[in-house]
């Protein structure tokens, strides 16, 4: 008999990410070697008197650097900082051979300075959260 359970937690939600990871590695040449040799992490610090005060952090995988996490400190934004990382991230990614970045943002969040350092918007959902929208931005690394 065919049977549905429905879980408001987190039960369940290793066997179906182990079952995707899976099929896309058996289909994906790719995926099976982002499994097999995993990504390459990337963190970029920006301290001031040995205080974090900015940040990027990533992973590197098929020519690509996704951004996860790109902070600024109030009190710096608007210095210049946050180009500033962002600038030295494009140069170690051009350095090692990476093509292109994407970044996922809110348009609460940063979406005006990535437009400003060059990224396109590939994708965008209107009302997500109510009231704002989320965008999928991305970046030919230049050469």
């Amino acid at each position: 008999m065919l049977q549905f359970q429905l879980n408001k937690n987190e039960d369940g939600q290793d066997w179906i990410r182990q079952q995707v990871r899976r099929y896309n590695v058996e289909t994906s040449p790719f995926h099976a070697i982002k499994r097999s040799n995993g990504t390459q992490a990337v963190t970029l610090l920006a301290k001031r008197n040995d205080q974090p005060i900015g940040g990027i952090t990533g992973d590197a995988y098929w020519g690509w650097v996704h951004i996860e996490w790109f902070f600024v400190v109030e009190e710096e934004r608007g210095s210049g900082l946050g180009t500033t990382l962002f600038h030295r991230l494009e140069t170690w990614a051009r350095e090692a051979g990476i093509d292109r970045i994407r970044v996922e943002t809110f348009s609460f969040q940063a979406l005006s300075f990535y437009e400003r350092q060059g990224f396109i918007e590939v994708g965008r959902i209107d009302d997500y959260p109510p009231g704002a929208s989320y965008h999928l931005l991305v970046k030919q690394v230049d050469r």
